[in-house]
């Protein structure tokens, strides 16, 4: 059975789409800002997934870490990042103990966890602020962040259409039935295939070399299926479906980005010390 919606939800997640998708386009400091807001909720969804559990994170520490992060990103001081996580992981076990968060071990650690999975999402914005500008096939001269992002987005949501359709009509076998029962191994390898061809395709139209496209894509849909199942995990610890929804639909905010997980950080890094895209 369907689940109804919301409709001040499902206003509310549009409207926040349209807002997010101009900000991206004007980019700096208003795309930051809305960043920043998109951080806060997932951080908040974060904690009552783990209360479900029985867990209390440290969570204003997991909003300052992260928020920090992503400030630093946007200025480019990448060099300080390591210095605020470890700061972030000291503060964790100062802050659990401190407040007499029991059981310790278990609150540090998803504490520190929290502010990881953040760190990680945070290079989506940190590939849309790449400032190079290139030229894609009809001359149109844009941020190649923007591009980038663009393929990303591209190849991630090629990814789950095609293990979800082709898993769901040919897949048998399971592919981690304990983690995520309706995932296949034929919806996997289905999802990988179409996201190649949809990577080859997004990435002529983006002027992307045939190897940047391939690579590109083969990197996105390997981590982007690793990200989903990493966000299962959570969910299958929790004894929960989806992550706790504040969005119109089913699926929490965590959900909808989990496939970003490792596919942000792994595209942004290849584009920046592998590819010749940016003239690096």
């Amino acid at each position: 059975m369907a689940m109804a919606q919301d409709p001040k939800k499902a206003v509310l997640t549009m409207a926040g789409t349209l807002v997010s998708i101009i900000c991206l386009l004007i980019g700096g400091i208003p795309f930051a800002v809305v960043a920043c807001c998109l951080l806060g909720l997932s951080v908040i969804e974060y904690k009552k997934n783990m209360l479900e559990k029985g867990f209390t994170p440290f969570y204003r520490i997991i909003v300052g870490v992260s928020a920090a992060i992503l400030i630093l990103g946007v200025l480019n001081m990448f060099e300080y990042i390591p210095v605020v996580i470890l700061a972030g992981v000291g503060f964790s076990f100062i802050g659990v103990m401190l407040s007499k968060r029991e059981p310790y071990i278990a609150n540090i650690t998803v504490t520190i966890l929290g502010f990881l999975i953040f760190w990680m999402l945070s290079y989506i914005v940190f590939i849309a602020e790449i400032p190079t500008m290139k030229a894609i096939y009809n001359g149109t001269t844009m941020r190649a962040g923007l591009l980038i992002l663009g393929f990303l987005v591209a190849v991630v949501v090629s990814t789950d259409l095609g293990a979800y359709y082709f898993g769901g009509k040919y897949g048998v076998k399971k592919l981690m039935p304990d983690i995520s029962p309706n995932k296949t191994i034929f919806g996997a390898v289905a999802g990988c295939f179409y996201a190649l061809m949809a990577a080859l395709i997004v990435g002529h139209y983006l002027s992307f070399s045939l190897l940047d496209s391939f690579l590109a894509g083969l990197i996105v849909t390997i981590t982007a299926q690793l990200g989903d199942l990493s966000m299962a995990v959570l969910r299958k610890d929790n004894g929960m479906k989806y992550s706790a929804s504040m969005l119109a639909g089913k699926d929490g905010l965590l959900d909808r980005i989990g496939p970003f997980l490792f596919a942000a950080p792994a595209l942004y890094y290849y584009f920046n010390y592998f590819s010749h895209y940016l003239g690096m």
